[in-house]
């Protein structure tokens, strides 16, 4: 009886230690840009260059936002942009080097520069919000409750393409 509950305690906690070990190493990233001044487009900027700044001033990454809806994507030193129109494996193995790649860079970006049809906004101030999903349901097989653990990376930059300036962010 007491070995049946020590695997079991041992079982539980390497499900929750592996949660642990995936969630602090890997990740996703969400980058909301807008432009207020884009009322015909709802905001969304589209054809956009961005490019993510350490404290300084040194690029950590490159990204884009795309023609169509404004996604922001960004550039993995060797898998690229991971996008829509990449057959699935494709899309899988660049979304896992991404998650891998984005802790190495993100916590350090302290500023975003942004190039969008005649504007040019050098250096103006990001800010990501960090979350982690749940440890303590990743391991259940339905579709909307749980799922591998990631860290959450979140950015919300709006922009005036009339005066080429960032809007601070409040909340």
């Amino acid at each position: 009886m007491r070995t049946a509950i020590v695997i079991i305690i041992g079982l539980a906690a390497g499900i929750l230690g592996y949660g642990w070990w995936h969630s602090a190493t890997h990740a996703t990233f969400n980058v909301t840009l807008r432009d207020a001044a884009a009322k015909e487009t709802y905001g969304s900027v589209k054809g956009a260059e961005l490019a993510f700044l350490d404290e300084a001033g040194r690029v950590l990454a490159r990204g884009k936002t795309d023609g169509k809806y404004g996604v922001v994507w960004v550039a993995h030193p060797s898998a690229g942009y991971c996008g829509p129109d990449l057959a699935q494996k494709a899309y899988t193995d660049c979304f896992h080097a991404h998650a891998d790649w984005l802790l190495t860079w993100v916590p350090r970006a302290r500023s975003i520069s942004i190039v969008t049809g005649p504007c040019r906004i050098e250096r103006a101030p990001v800010y990501f919000s960090e979350s982690r999903d749940s440890m303590w349901t990743w391991w259940i097989p339905l579709p909307h409750v749980g799922g591998t653990p990631y860290t959450n990376f979140n950015a919300f930059i709006q922009i005036d393409s009339r005066t080429c300036a960032v809007i601070p962010h409040r909340g």
